[in-house]
């Protein structure tokens, strides 16, 4: 079950943003300045092929791998990089279980970005 935790790392002058994170996810919302939501990223399948569905209101949605950096040096950084399909229905059923402590305006965002991916 995904829980809200800290954001100590918020950078001065970017966007708020929360993070949301469990075992499987992490979901990062942005928010703003009036309190909508300017997007989403969510990380899943954290411990083995981890992947990213992001949405922003000025680039829209995009799904990638992230790519740890250890194919080219110890210790690099992540960074996403293109990828195939995306296993919209897995994820969906498996971020409605997770999400039941979110709430429902997140929710419903990931979930209808998530069905749009899947042609629903």
């Amino acid at each position: 079950m995904m829980y809200e935790a800290p954001d100590e790392n918020r950078i001065e002058g970017e966007p708020r943003r929360r993070w949301f994170t469990d075992d499987y996810f992490d979901l990062f919302v942005w928010y703003n300045p009036d309190g909508t939501h300017f997007g989403f990223q969510l990380c899943y399948d954290k411990n083995g092929d981890q992947h990213a569905l992001t949405w922003r209101q000025d680039t829209g949605v995009s799904h990638k791998r992230v790519d740890d950096g250890d194919r080219c040096q110890r210790n690099a950084a992540e960074f996403l990089v293109p990828d195939g399909i995306f296993p919209w229905d897995m994820i969906l059923a498996r971020f409605l279980k997770s999400s039941a402590n979110i709430e429902g305006s997140i929710v419903e965002m990931v979930a209808k970005t998530i069905r749009s991916q899947g042609g629903v």
